[in-house]
């Protein structure tokens, strides 16, 4: 019985040392304003393929592309507009070190995500969101 009466005590004890503020207080509610690009959101962008079938039409060799090359994973990053497209493709960390290698996975990327069956959504409108997808060069 003890146990029992102390943790309610506990979380409440908690949440007033640590000014933890409830969910009502959220400022995200808020409607975006036009250039706002959000990281996370509520609902995320759907796309045509699974993950593993993404997966799979985002896996090259990276001999074929340059002789010189090894394999790498290469981290693209683009945003998602608020009626589906993408634009401002970018490769993240420094890519693959190696230029043939990032520009190919670019260009893969826009090939196969051109738009998004979907966008993403905040508080039920459409919103601009970054989203970030590997390439993998075997």
């Amino acid at each position: 019985m003890k146990k029992i009466f102390y943790f309610p005590v506990m979380v409440a004890l908690l949440a007033f040392v640590c000014n933890i503020q409830p969910a009502t207080a959220n400022p995200v509610s808020a409607a975006p304003d036009e250039e706002t690009v959000f990281v996370v959101v509520e609902q995320q962008a759907k796309f045509p393929y699974d993950s593993n079938t993404l997966m799979e039409k985002l896996t090259f060799n990276a001999k074929d592309i340059d002789p010189e090359a090894s394999a790498c994973r290469v981290l693209v990053q683009m945003i998602i507009e608020k009626d589906g497209t993408t634009s401002n493709h970018t490769v993240l960390r420094g890519g693959s070190g190696n230029e043939k290698i990032d520009a190919y996975a670019i260009e893969k990327v826009k090939e196969v995500l051109p738009a998004a069956k979907e966008p993403a959504r905040q508080s039920g409108q459409p919103v601009r969101t970054k989203f970030i997808v590997p390439v993998r060069f075997q």
